[in-house]
């Protein structure tokens, strides 16, 4: 996963909600040039870009990238639908 994030409360929560959910993740730095973004994206080919709606834009489109904007009001309603839904019982 790739988390195209500022650092910021959002970042810190986007890095344990990955983690606890047993993925892996790597941190770009939005203020990286385009180029850099997109050679790190390349490179790691992850199939999900976490980002905001500030850092969004400087998520290049790629075939097979999915980018989740995490305070996109749409995102924040598909996320809170699935609250209170684990298989775990937990």
């Amino acid at each position: 996963m790739g988390l195209v994030v500022s650092r910021s409360v959002e970042m810190v929560v986007a890095l344990l909600a990955v983690v606890k959910a047993g993925g892996a993740y790597v941190p770009i730095d939005p203020r990286y040039p385009a180029s850099r973004i997109a050679f790190m994206l390349g490179d790691a080919r992850p199939e999900v870009v976490l980002a905001t709606a500030e850092t969004a834009e400087r998520v290049p489109a790629a075939d097979g990238l999915r980018l989740l904007v995490l305070d996109d009001q749409h995102t924040q309603q598909r996320i809170g639908s699935g609250i209170g839904h684990r298989s775990d019982g937990r």
